[in-house]
């Protein structure tokens, strides 16, 4: 399967980030700096940038593309104009792993890019939205996020 980020990927330059474990998976976050975390939802009041993480357990490994169009079926319901952009499957340090991008507008226009990590027993979402204004701070901030994901189980 194909490499979905580089690997020699590097935290943004001016951001502090701390590991923090979200049930039995852990990432590094961003600390400091605008950053608000409440559990799984960060935000940023500067950029307006959201981040959510979710895990449920099973990790569809075998079930890589269903889980995937039913992901993108709750995001056509859940967000405001929805608009699915690129999807790719590969891994993410050598775990199974799929990228949907996209678009909604809920009375402002927002960037999307979301990993979905299907581990053996768990399958864990990183969503990352930030107002178009601020796509530039998305994929420096999402993909060095995604490429420290960890499972503990």
């Amino acid at each position: 399967m194909k490499q979905l980020l580089s690997a020699d990927i590097k935290a943004p330059a001016g951001t502090t980030f701390k590991r923090k474990n979200i049930g039995v998976t852990s990432f590094e976050l961003p600390a400091g700096q605008d950053w608000t975390m409440d559990e799984n939802y960060l935000d940023n009041s500067k950029t307006e940038m959201i981040i959510i993480i979710t895990s449920q357990m099973d990790g569809f490994q075998d079930m890589q593309k269903e889980y995937m169009d039913s992901y993108i079926q709750n995001n056509e319901i859940a967000a405001p104009n929805w608009k699915t952009g690129d999807l790719k499957f590969g891994t993410v340090n050598q775990l199974p792993a799929g990228i949907l991008t996209g678009t909604f507008n809920n009375g402002t226009q927002f960037i999307t890019k979301d990993f979905i990590f299907y581990d053996k027993s768990t399958t864990t979402i990183l969503q990352a939205r930030v107002p178009e204004a601020s796509k530039d701070q998305l994929e420096p901030i999402v993909d060095y996020i995604a490429s420290t994901y960890r499972c503990h189980n």
